[in-house]
């Protein structure tokens, strides 16, 4: 495997867009055994890469997607529940470290994250407008972030977007990304496209989606955010109808928690 973080994402996204579809109540293979052996094969492509990060983006993306679907007190208490296990989690940080370090990773710099975190940080401020260009990072630029390896991106989306793009293009790929999830929550059509949106805002924390080279999950996500735009169009300004549509849909196929 040449990079354990694409699978990684690759995993990801069909574990998400499953999910997405059947709390939708759209019905993803034609037989039930044929769609547990997929979802079972991506958590399990998943859980190999050993991740770390991703595997908790995906976990927090789905918690987000039941969230949206469960009536009120049911809120609450998942909202009780995860405040209970945010604060356990800071009390006992060093701890869970120490469990789900891998053998031989650096956990205290994130695997070399900070120290390219860092150096970027540096060379935006002799840029801070334009950037350096479009897949400029993959140089001799940043070369000197470590002995004989050159990062092939900054491992966070932002701050990618700063050193490629400077401060303008960091706007409006801002802007971009909080557009598309702010459209896809709104309307209701394509129920995936803002759930994949958030994977992507997530995923570009330590690593990057949007910015370098072009991946497939960068032009798949693009692609559902197109089409939610382009069906507003067509649909007039077509929100609130497709809102109540949503809302009718999730009537039907809220989950029986409440």
């Amino acid at each position: 495997m040449q990079h354990e973080q694409r699978l990684a994402l690759v995993a990801g996204m069909g574990i998400i867009l499953f999910a997405a579809l059947r709390l939708s109540g759209e019905r993803v293979y034609s037989t039930p055994v044929f769609g547990f052996l997929a979802v079972l094969t991506l958590i399990s492509a998943l859980l190999a890469t050993q991740t770390r990060a991703n595997t908790v983006f995906v976990v927090t993306v789905l918690a987000i997607l039941i969230y949206s679907r469960v009536h009120l007190l049911v809120k609450m208490f998942l909202l009780t529940v995860g405040a209970a296990a945010l604060i356990w989690l800071a009390s006992n940080f060093a701890e869970v470290v120490s469990v789900v370090g891998r053998e031989g990773s650096n956990t205290a710099t994130l695997t070399g994250r900070t120290s390219i975190w860092l150096g970027t940080s540096e060379l935006v401020q002799e840029q801070p407008w334009l950037g350096y260009g479009f897949g400029s990072f993959y140089s001799t630029l940043t070369e000197g972030f470590f002995v004989n390896y050159i990062a092939p991106h900054a491992h966070n989306t932002w701050l990618n977007a700063l050193f490629e793009t400077g401060i303008v293009g960091t706007v409006l790929l801002s802007l971009f990304i909080l557009g598309g999830v702010t459209v896809g929550v709104r309307s209701g059509i394509n129920c995936f496209a803002w759930p994949m949106m958030i994977f992507a805002i997530l995923c570009g924390l330590t690593g990057i989606v949007y910015g370098s080279k072009v991946s497939t999950l960068w032009v798949v996500i693009t692609v559902m955010v197109v089409q939610v735009a382009w069906q507003n169009i067509r649909s007039g300004s077509g929100v609130d109808r497709n809102r109540n549509h949503y809302q009718q849909t999730k009537q039907y196929s809220r989950l029986p928690l409440g």
